[in-house]
């Protein structure tokens, strides 16, 4: 899902995956919750993020790596304290894992959609 219009992209990191969300700057959700593996998340991130997104990840244990990988292919990428996104860390994610896993390893069905987060670049934070 690529546009040409700015981006605030959420992510709530678990152990072996993230929760990610997306909503335009009116605040219109443009990139549903999704739930993306960390084994299929380089390939998300080609075919999903751009410069123009500003992504939201919260601080965990592998906090850093992810921010590396991300910063790649988003324009901004902030680290903030997960109580910040609460939003996001919120949302129902669906696990029945007797379902056909689509293309980033996980359920077919998407999670409902939730709340955003704000953000502000980090740009200059690198």
């Amino acid at each position: 899902m690529k546009d040409s219009g700015k981006r605030y992209v959420g992510l709530d990191v678990h152990k072996h995956y993230l929760i990610a969300l997306g909503v335009d700057e009116d605040l219109n959700i443009v990139l549903p919750a999704r739930r993306v593996e960390f084994s299929y998340l380089e390939t998300w991130m080609k075919k999903t993020l751009t410069q123009q997104d500003a992504a939201v990840l919260e601080m965990t244990t592998n906090t850093w790596q992810l921010y590396d990988e991300l910063v790649v292919y988003a324009g901004s990428v902030m680290v903030v304290h997960p109580p910040h996104v609460a939003l996001i860390t919120r949302s129902q994610v669906m696990n029945d894992t007797t379902q056909k896993d689509d293309e980033y390893g996980h359920p077919g069905e998407e999670p409902p959609a939730c709340g955003a987060a704000e953000t502000s670049s980090a740009a200059s934070r690198r």
